[in-house]
């Protein structure tokens, strides 16, 4: 059977028993110390007890999305079609119309939608929550496949920052420069906020020393262990969070900077190229191509990472003010879930916005979320809807 890696003992939730004789919270508890769910929930680690379901939801999601790419790139009229070339004025050919606007409008939020499914898809396969089980080279291919439907991105690249972002959600990269600093004994607890800052400086651009670490932390890790195993010092912060400005565009530019390639870019033109050979037109490819991708992205971060994972106002003064790398940290406990119906939840990210419930519970698949986050919450714990001891809520 395929096992769940271990999470991080400082940073995971209590490991849930196996005896089933263990009673349910019945009152509220700490935030800081969430109970557990009942043991014998398919998704408390593991991942969903059926294949198939993985496997059906995202072979849909990629065959709707192929249905709708080809439908707005080559049956969507954004502008009149001119006549065929050597028709005469009395032939009664003429151009044709463009599209009414709400079949346009409609085809582009139909595709952003399914978009986003190929991402989640994506991210699930990650999760080994597509077919993890038993069939872990097809959950894979799937994932593979998604990603590469939607932007071209490089699975394998998503899957080990995605991991490094569950290892280490909202810590700084100045932050693990300091703890590689102090690791190496370059800051003595003594020597005051200055030094560690200064240390923090030289090593925030410096490359992790050692070969044997580098290619441990470069090479995907289908089975991630423990991270303190394949991470190096300084790579032991979370490339998914901000990087100093935790503004909603900054952030957003720099986290698809991080992500994108001039691989992928190139790719991006082939395919361009290759959709108007067959006929697709350029106003089409850059509505349904180009805008419709990033405003699926655009709409799963602002959903699945910047609402859950920003810091709160008063710790990004604390920040500003006394230059501690740790107050604007947001480590996963304190990350937010969306408190609206399941229906709305659907619409904005494919219920990515319930997101203390999947960093809590990892592989759970994204279609288990809602029924994952109603048990959580008959068993007393806590919902993750944020705004505990003044901070922001979601």
């Amino acid at each position: 059977m395929w096992l769940a890696s271990p999470p991080p003992p400082a940073a995971r939730a209590p490991v849930v028993g196996s005896s089933p004789s263990r009673s349910r919270a019945k009152k509220p508890t700490d935030p800081a110390n969430p109970p557990p769910i009942h043991p014998t929930h398919p998704t408390n680690s593991l991942p969903p007890h059926s294949d198939v379901k993985g496997v059906l939801s995202a072979c849909t999601i990629l065959t709707l999305w192929a249905a709708a790419f080809y439908y707005c790139h080559f049956c969507v009229r954004l502008t009149a079609t001119p006549a065929p070339v050597g028709a005469g004025a009395g032939s009664g050919s003429l151009d044709a119309p463009p599209s009414p606007w709400w079949v346009s409008l409609s085809a582009f939020a139909a595709l952003t939608h399914l978009y986003m499914g190929l991402f989640v898809t994506a991210h699930d396969a990650m999760h080994g929550a597509v077919c993890g089980r038993r069939w872990r080279p097809l959950n894979d291919a799937l994932g593979a496949a998604a990603i590469t439907c939607y932007a071209f991105f490089s699975y394998a690249k998503l899957h080990e920052e995605h991991w490094r972002h569950h290892h280490w959600t909202g810590r700084t990269k100045v932050a693990a420069a300091l703890g590689a600093a102090a690791e190496e004994g370059e800051v003595d607890g003594g020597e005051g906020a200055a030094a560690a800052a200064a240390a923090a400086a030289r090593r925030a651009g410096a490359r992790p020393s050692g070969g044997g670490g580098k290619k441990a932390a470069a090479k995907p890790q289908p089975r991630p262990q423990q991270p303190t195993a394949i991470d190096p010092p300084l790579l032991r912060y979370d490339p998914d969070y901000h990087a100093g400005d935790a503004r909603l565009l900054p952030w957003f530019a720099a986290f698809m900077a991080h992500y994108s390639s001039p691989g992928q870019w190139l790719r991006l033109v082939a395919a361009t190229v290759a959709l108007m050979r067959l006929g697709a037109p350029y106003a089409n490819l850059c509505v349904y191509m180009c805008a419709s991708a990033v405003l699926a992205a655009f709409q799963l971060f602002y959903w699945g990472t910047y609402r859950p994972h920003r810091p709160d106002a008063a710790a990004l003064r604390a920040h500003a003010n006394r230059g501690d790398a740790a107050a604007a940290e947001m480590p996963w406990r304190r990350a937010r879930s969306a408190p609206w119906p399941s229906a709305v939840l659907w619409v904005q990210a494919y219920f990515f916005n319930l997101h203390y419930e999947h960093h809590r519970w990892p592989y759970c698949p994204w279609w288990d979320l809602p029924r994952l986050r109603r048990e959580a919450a008959a068993a007393g714990a806590v919902p993750g809807f944020g705004g505990e001891d003044g901070e922001e809520r979601y």
